[in-house]
């Protein structure tokens, strides 16, 4: 074998085990998001006293088992609560896009409102949220007002007429 080969051989080698590594590093795969009935159990307890990492394993297990409104909804908010940036952003935007889908002014507004106090949030921890804060103040501003509510008539009693 000449020598420019092996070389060549050698550089793939080191390539394909750069790609590996690469592969292997940072957030774990959606495989390590599924948990044993153990291992949930054991999650679901440190949740339950507010562990916020133990919380957002829960949602990823939930999310990978397709059960995102019923059960991951409700540790979502618990996370929120808790100040995790990550979800306050994702509701944020989740209210942000369904409210460009509302046609009812009133409830646009609100959608916006909610939105806009999660994203503030959000940027107070992590910068990056700033541009969606900008986006829903935006919207805010260009947002229809709702319109007023009319003033109910007054009730109108029955007149009786006079016994002859």
């Amino acid at each position: 074998m000449s020598p420019m080969v092996s070389t060549m051989k050698q550089h793939l080698l080191l390539c394909a085990v750069m790609v590996l590594v690469v592969a292997c590093a940072g957030e774990p795969s959606a495989g390590d998001a599924y948990l044993s009935p153990q291992q949930e159990a054991a999650v679901l307890a440190a949740a339950k006293t507010g562990d916020l990492p133990s919380i957002k394993r829960l949602i990823a297990h939930f999310e990978a088992n397709g059960d995102v409104r019923n059960a991951a909804g409700p540790w979502r908010e618990r996370a929120r609560k808790a100040g995790d940036p990550a979800e306050l952003y994702h509701h944020a935007a989740l209210q942000f896009v369904a409210s460009q889908e509302e046609p009812e002014p009133a409830l646009r507004r609100q959608m916006l409102e909610d939105a806009l106090t999660s994203a503030r949030d959000a940027s107070a921890v992590d910068p990056t949220a700033q541009s969606l804060t900008d986006q829903i103040e935006l919207a805010l501003r260009n947002a229809p007002l709702p319109a007023p509510e009319p003033e109910p008539e007054p009730k109108k009693t029955p007149e009786k007429k006079p016994k002859q």
